[in-house]
């Protein structure tokens, strides 16, 4: 039996542990499908705040009526761009293949967010899953966005090629989770993508300084 450290949170409420125990839960931790890098970080605080959020027992377990809802909207993640690639092959498109799991992300931070008072979201992000976002996280309406890949529409119209990909929208909806009414807002991307923090910044400070403005109106 060996004495755990005080940076360690594998013990839980135990501070001894065999060392065969020691090495099973270091490895269930550190050794399956999330990896994590933080030792970089100057400060202890931080570190401490990864450890106790991953290695504390049971950390990682969820309720099954939890586990019900992220595989509802990984289904959702999924089967959106399983549709893209089977009705549009010929289009470009910018897939969320392989980060599926961002949407589950989102929408629980938006859930938990919800529940602690935010009820306004604005966000930003590059070409890649835009489309999904749109879809299954701010709830754009899908007759809008299909409706841009018709194949009659030309290089001057409003959504054809990858112009798609560059626009944003605002929704207010009611949050099932918290029961609360929430405004949801996905920037529209600008031609050089690293002004997209800039804009970004300003479309949040003018809510700080004029909250009585709509934002619908400014995007």
């Amino acid at each position: 039996v060996f004495k755990l450290p005080s940076s360690t949170r594998i013990g839980g409420v135990e501070k001894e542990l065999p060392l065969k125990e020691i090495r099973q839960r270091l490895q269930d931790v550190y050794c399956r499908n999330i990896g994590l890098e933080f030792m970089f970080l100057q400060q202890k605080n931080q570190c401490d705040w990864i450890r106790e959020r991953f290695e504390t027992p049971g950390i990682m377990s969820l309720e099954k009526e939890d586990k019900r809802t992220l595989m509802a909207r990984m289904i959702r993640s999924t089967r959106f761009e399983e549709f893209l690639a089977r009705k549009y092959p010929s289009e470009k498109r910018f897939g969320l293949e392989g980060c599926e799991v961002l949407i589950p992300a989102l929408k629980q931070i938006i859930d938990k967010s919800s529940e602690l008072g935010v009820d306004s979201f604005i966000m930003g992000m590059p070409h890649r899953g835009r489309l999904n976002v749109l879809a299954n996280v701010a709830r754009k309406p899908l007759d809008q966005i299909f409706a841009q890949f018709d194949s009659a529409l030309e290089e001057s119209d409003e959504g054809s090629g990858d112009v798609k990909y560059h626009l944003g929208t605002y929704q207010e909806r009611l949050n099932s989770t918290s029961n609360k009414f929430v405004s949801i807002s996905l920037c529209a991307n600008p031609s050089h993508l690293e002004g997209m923090i800039c804009l970004l910044l300003n479309f949040i400070r003018r809510i700080f300084y004029y909250p009585f403005l709509s934002l619908s109106l400014s995007l």
